[in-house]
Parts: structure tokens; C-alpha cells; sequence
């Protein structure tokens, strides 16, 4: 027993030794140098699958650098009034004991139709999502010509009429607005049967244009972006109201009238907005609501001019008369906006293109007006489609 204990103690000195020898060699492999191979560092997360920081224009597709964004939109809108007039005509009769009786009158609006307008836009978007934009829109339609005419003889009178008459007017509210008042009345009409009927058109234009100059802030609420904004707005509002009136064969000759009126709103004032942008998943699709509010203080004017020709049919010189009106007023407009719709984003190489279909309310009330007044409210419905691009 105690022969094997010290040649135990030898072999394993010994080989304790070799196993010294070999770690202290150069190129090799020992137990100390392994052991830092043993330890699982963790990956690192990819950069592609990050949230985007700042999602909003610049940022809103993931671009944390920020950058520019421009684009183009269509809004294809039709303008509401709360009241618009247009023509207005009554025939009336006088009874043998001279009391007169209103037997017809008619009164129409003035209707436009949807039409496209464009919008422009160029912003830019710092990496801490601090930015500037600017836009531009421009509303320019015409109403439908209004066309009024009574085709009953004068000569022959409705049941119930006694000595009959009929005036035309224009349904021309400003004229009251004006110094000195105008408006166009054709009328009282008595005279043969067969007598060609007095007609009256009126026409009507709608022109809008706005600019916004905002800052932009864009941050992020857990899966939602948001995007605020603030700044000054402009907008110029023109109408106009032109009626025109033609008496061909009265007893004396012929008479023609025509009423041309038109006015016009500057105001500016302060802007805000803000935007809620949602991802669905990893499609490139999102969710997009738009609201926006702004108060202009500006100042308004309108003018008039009417004149009447007649033209004897006897011959001899033809008869012009002309008078002008004009009125100014101070006045302020409240804006109101609504946008809900989508946005589908791609890759484009550096960029980033966006689509983004939306259904659109405007409400301006305040010193909008219509066709023939200054004030009045005013309002845009449709639809608008952007497309833009981030780089």
C-alpha cells in the first residue's frame, strides 16, 4: 500500500505538468483559452425592424434622418351655401277695384356641380421631427346659368287675374349692400297677345385660393404618429353675381337691362392642425384623420354697375343709362376642417411614395357670403386624393 501512494502522487504531478506546458504554448488551445469561447454574447437587434421615431411627413414611412416631402393633391369637392340666390320672377294681377293678387311666383338657387381643384405642398422635416411646410389651394368654378321666362301672354290672363302683369327680378341680395342700391325689375308687362316674353339669365363664379405657412412637429403616441402644426393662413374668396335681362318687343321698342356685380374678401390669421397616422402591420397601408381649424380677420368690398339700353321702335337715338354702387366692410371667417381616409406607402430606390385617398368637409362661416351677399356661410364636400413623396 504505501509503494502504489507514491507512485500515485507521481502520475498525476506529472501529467499536471504537461497540461502546464501545453497551455503556455503558442498557437494552442488549452482549457484557458476555451472558455471565453463558451460565452453567448446576444444579437443585436436589426436595424430594418426598429418603430419609425418621428412618424410624420418625413418621418411618418420610418425615415428617423427626416428630410424633404412634396407632393400634389386633387380635391374634387362642390361648394354648399347656406343660402345662394339667383332668379326670382312674380306675376301678379290687379282686380277692377285695384287690389292687387300675387298668382305666381318662382325663386331658384344657384347649384354648382363637384369639380376637381389642385393643392401643392412642400415641407421638410428634421431628425428630431421639428419641421416647416407650405401649401397652396385653389377653388375656381361656375355656377349653372339660371334662365327664367314666363310663356303666357300678358294678354291672356290666368283664372282669377283682373288686368295682369308680371315682373322679372334679380334675386340679387347685395344690391342693398351697395351705394346706391341696384337690382334689375322688368316689368309690369301689359300689352298684345303674341308678345314675346321677357327673359332674365343670371350667372354666378365661386374663386378660392389659401395658403398656409405652419411649423410641424411629429412625435410618436405607443402605435400611433401624431403630427402638430401651427402657423398662418391666407385666403382670398371672389364672387360675383351678373344678371342680364331682355324685353325684345314692347310697345315702344326694345329694352334690355344688365346688373354686374361682384365682391371679394382678403383675411389671414392664425392656422393649427394635427394628424393621427395608424400602421396596419407591415403592408404599407395605414389609417389617416386630418383635422384642422383657422380664423382670419380681413376686410371685404363690393361693387356694382347696372345699365339699361332701350331702343326706340320708331327709331331715334337709343337710350343708356348706368349707375355704379360700391360698399366695403370689415369682417371675420372661421374655418373648419375634416380629412378621414388611408395611405398605402413604397419603396421607390432613396424615397418613399405615398398614396393617400381621403373623403373631406369644410365649413367657413362668417364673411364668406354667396353670389349676391358679403356675409353668409360656405361649405366644401368631396373627395381629395394625394400623392406625395419623401426623400
Amino acid at each position: 500500500m504505501r509503494k502504489r501512494l507514491p507512485s500515485a502522487i507521481a502520475t498525476v504531478t506529472l501529467a499536471w505538468l504537461v497540461g502546464t506546458a501545453d497551455a503556455a504554448e503558442p498557437g494552442t488551445a488549452g482549457p484557458q483559452a476555451a472558455a471565453p469561447a463558451a460565452i453567448a454574447l446576444p444579437d443585436s437587434p436589426a436595424v430594418a425592424d426598429s418603430p419609425a421615431i418621428f412618424p410624420g411627413p418625413g418621418h411618418e414611412n420610418g425615415n428617423p434622418d427626416g428630410g424633404f416631402t412634396a407632393g400634389a393633391a386633387l380635391l374634387i369637392v362642390k361648394p354648399f351655401f347656406q343660402t345662394n340666390p339667383g332668379l326670382s320672377a312674380t306675376r301678379a294681377s290687379v282686380s277692377p277695384a285695384g287690389t292687387a293678387t300675387t298668382i305666381l311666383t318662382s325663386a331658384s338657387d344657384f347649384d354648382y356641380s363637384y369639380s376637381a381643384s389642385p393643392k401643392l405642398w412642400l415641407g421638410w422635416v428634421s431628425e428630431s421631427g421639428l419641421g416647416a411646410r407650405v401649401s397652396w389651394w385653389r377653388f375656381d368654378q361656375a355656377a349653372k346659368q339660371q334662365l327664367l321666362a314666363f310663356n303666357t301672354p300678358v294678354a291672356a290672363p290666368l283664372v282669377g287675374e283682373g288686368a295682369a302683369s308680371q315682373s322679372f327680378f334679380s334675386g340679387n341680395a347685395s344690391a342693398g349692400a351697395v351705394t346706391p342700391p341696384l337690382a334689375i325689375t322688368v316689368g309690369p308687362l301689359v300689352g298684345a297677345a303674341g308678345e314675346t316674353p321677357a327673359t332674365l339669365i343670371a350667372t354666378s363664379n365661386l374663386k378660392v385660393d389659401v395658403w398656409d405657412v405652419e411649423a410641424t412637429q411629429d412625435c410618436a403616441l405607443g402605435s400611433w404618429c401624431l403630427q402638430l402644426s401651427g402657423g398662418v393662413r391666407y385666403a382670398h374668396i371672389d364672387q360675383n353675381y351678373n344678371a342680364y335681362s331682355a324685353q325684345p318687343s314692347l310697345p315702344g321698342g326694345a329694352l334690355s337691362n344688365a346688373l354686374l356685380t361682384g365682391h371679394n374678401y382678403d383675411g389671414a390669421g392664425p392656422t393649427v392642425a394635427g394628424q393621427l397616422r395608424r400602421e396596419l402591420g407591415k403592408s404599407g397601408l395605414a389609417l389617416i384623420a386630418n383635422v384642422r381649424g383657422s380664423e382670419l380677420y380681413g376686410s371685404g368690398r363690393q361693387q356694382a354697375t347696372e345699365q339699361t339700353v332701350f331702343v326706340p321702335a320708331a327709331g331715334g337715338p337709343t337710350l343708356v343709362t348706368t349707375s355704379n354702387g360700391f360698399h366695403t366692410h370689415d369682417g371675420l371667417l372661421r374655418i373648419a376642417e375634416v380629412e378621414l381616409g388611408v395611405q398605402y406607402t413604397q419603396e421607390l430606390g432613396g424615397a418613399r411614395l405615398f398614396i393617400q385617398p381621403a373623403l373631406v368637409g369644410q365649413s367657413w362661416s362668417g364673411s364668406a357670403g354667396n353670389a349676391s351677399s358679403q356675409t353668409g356661410d360656405l361649405g366644401f364636400f368631396g373627395l381629395e386624393l394625394e400623392i406625395g413623396v419623401n426623400f
